[in-house]
């Protein structure tokens, strides 16, 4: 051990050599992750050390890692931000196109950036887990699938042949379905593979996060398309702010933080950067909403508005950048 991963709480001290734990031979950093996630949170292992050449043997209980204030908090406000504005538009308007599909992408972007489960995995976590799983699958999707049909009035809907459309969806969804069937899978043993249960975890999180990368950037191209076939200037408007927020938000993280976490770049400071752009696409679509009327909301917007849109994000930087 060294003295940056020493804990004085568990009477570890720099210099330590960590020998097995609970009698399971220690020789590799993944031996030591294999046996901690076997044992859960919350649990008690034996340590058994050599320290100072005399063999010693410790209890420790396990706790979750502490996480950084910073980056999880932001996600938290823009997790509130996202659900306040599904709930505003199912207010104003319930009954307009697709104002529930929207809704329900704003529920599941809520609970994306605001539950995490801790790794006891007792009752209530282990809901929370799975609800973890469903928003991270459900939330891109529900994103693609918004872009894919929103934008579009009843003349460019046309250009769009039905069998398009569903090759579309087919992919969008299939692509969740078989996602959580693979989490059902490993999480209850059904699929059974060599490698140890750390390590399908973390190629699930790859394979999760490159999914999240790919939808994000399907949809931005899908806004690209509809924004050069808008059929009206108040079209185009709404389009527009949607397609600049989803561009300066999603584009920045997936390149900068999707695909490399997916090709096995272990995230860094800077990566975790690149999530405080992610509150520009519910702004975006906030202003579109508040000036333009999209999903046919219509409310009166003058300066005050205005300015709170860019109170909101100031304060969601703070958040992000304050440590």
């Amino acid at each position: 051990l060294v003295a940056h991963h020493a804990s004085g709480g568990c009477n570890l001290q720099p210099g330590d050599l960590l020998v097995a734990i609970d009698s399971h031979p220690i020789r590799t950093p993944k031996d030591i992750t294999s046996r901690i996630v076997a044992a859960g949170v919350g649990s008690t292992v034996r340590y058994q050390l050599v320290r100072a050449g005399a063999p010693l043997e410790l209890g420790v209980v396990l706790a979750s890692e502490p996480r950084p204030v910073t980056v999880k908090t932001y996600l938290q406000v823009v997790g509130v931000f996202y659900l306040l504005l599904g709930l505003f538009v199912l207010w104003r308007r319930l009954r307009a196109a697709r104002a529930t599909h929207f809704a329900i992408y704003c529920l599941a972007s809520f609970v994306l950036f605001v539950y995490s489960y801790t790794g006891e995995l007792t009752g209530v976590d282990w809901t929370v887990y799975w609800m973890n799983v469903t928003a991270m699958l459900l939330q891109p999707a529900l994103f693609a699938h918004f872009c894919l049909s929103y934008p579009l009035g009843n003349s460019q809907t046309q250009e769009r042949s039905p069998d398009s459309r569903q090759r579309w969806l087919l992919g969008i969804y299939g692509s969740v379905v078989l996602l959580f069937v693979l989490h059902l899978g490993v999480a209850y043993g059904v699929l059974r593979f060599a490698a140890p249960l750390v390590e399908l975890r973390g190629w699930l999180d790859r394979l999760e996060m490159g999914y999240l990368a790919l939808m994000y950037l399907a949809g931005t191209g899908l806004l690209v398309a509809a924004y050069r076939k808008s059929s009206s200037r108040l079209l185009q408007k709404q389009v527009g702010w949607v397609l600049g927020g989803a561009a300066l938000a999603l584009a920045p993280f997936s390149l900068a933080y999707g695909i490399p976490y997916f090709l096995g770049v272990a995230p860094n400071a800077w990566m975790n950067l690149s999530a405080l752009t992610l509150v520009l696409l519910p702004l975006g679509i906030a202003y579109s909403i508040a000036r333009h009327r999209l999903l046919e909301v219509e409310i009166a917007l003058g300066r005050g508005v205005a300015y709170s849109l860019a109170t909101a994000l100031l304060i969601g930087l703070y958040f992000g950048l304050a440590a």
